[in-house]
């Protein structure tokens, strides 16, 4: 029995995720994904002046998804301004899901986005293009939009976007380097003196 979800995901082929009742019962990475899931965060201030509706991935016209290292994947997230604001940030940060380690934190300012005037009632969508560089585990998105001057959340929703990264190459880690080893020989050769004199071959990398 734990909440080490790294420890269950490391240790346990299957689990059960209980609260008073069986909740959800299988394959870790389900259970574990499910478990996360539970804790959804979906806070918007009363009267935001912005809100966040939707969040899924394209490619699979879902909130999550199961891929290798490396996959392409585009997170698609939906807002609707209900009164003009500026000075705002729209953010993404990617949770590795068993701990909560934040893997990535990255902010978009409307300017840099091509989103000049936001009038009320607008509807308009941000496709966050990424490639999944991970290594094997449960991972999770967050998306928020900041008002930079008061440092509050107009709208916070996780996690959406859930990944399951499946390799079995790593034994741990975060970050999928795309290591391609490669062995070259071992060649002889002279090894030279501080006279000019050459000594018998020496090996060298």
């Amino acid at each position: 029995v734990s909440h080490d979800m790294a420890a269950i995901s490391r240790l346990c082929g299957n689990a059960l995720f209980l609260n008073r009742r069986v909740v959800a019962s299988g394959p870790s990475a389900e259970v574990i994904r499910q478990y996360a899931t539970s804790a959804m965060v979906a806070e918007t201030q009363p009267n935001s002046e912005m809100i966040i509706e939707s969040a899924r991935f394209l490619e699979q016209e879902t909130s999550s998804t199961t891929v290798a290292p490396g996959t392409p994947l585009t997170l698609s997230v939906g807002y609707r301004v209900n009164r003009p604001i500026s000075d705002i940030t729209f953010g993404l940060i990617l949770y590795r899901t068993s701990d909560q380690l934040v893997v990535y934190d990255g902010n978009f300012t409307p300017k840099e986005l091509g989103l000049d005037g936001l009038p009320a009632g607008a509807q308009f969508g941000i496709d966050f293009h990424v490639r999944a560089h991970l290594l094997r585990g449960q991972y999770h998105f967050e998306c928020h939009v900041h008002h930079n001057p008061t440092r509050r959340f107009l709208s916070r929703v996780g996690p959406v976007g859930a990944l399951t990264v499946q390799e079995t190459r790593t034994y741990a880690g975060v970050a999928d380097l795309d290591v391609v080893p490669e062995v070259r020989p071992r060649v002889a050769r002279a090894a030279i003196t501080p006279s000019g004199e050459t000594r018998r071959p020496a090996l060298a990398n």
